[in-house]
C-alpha cells in the first residue's frame, strides 16, 4: 500500500505542473497568490512522498 502511495505521489508531482501552468496561462483560473501557494504546497508534498519511488 505504501508503494502505491509513493507511485501516485511521484506521478502527481510530475504531472501537476503540466496541468496548472496552462490553466494559469489560458486564464481559466484567476491567478492569485493563494491558489499558487496551494498548488505549490501540493506539488512539494507529492515530491517528498514520491521521492523514493522505484529506488
Amino acid at each position: 500500500m505504501l508503494a502505491s502511495a509513493r507511485g501516485i505521489a511521484f506521478w502527481t508531482a510530475i504531472a501537476l505542473p503540466f496541468g496548472y501552468l496552462p490553466m494559469f496561462g489560458l486564464e481559466m483560473v484567476q491567478l492569485s497568490l493563494e491558489t499558487f501557494v496551494v498548488l505549490l504546497v501540493i506539488n512539494i508534498v507529492a515530491l517528498v512522498v514520491g521521492h523514493s519511488y522505484h529506488r
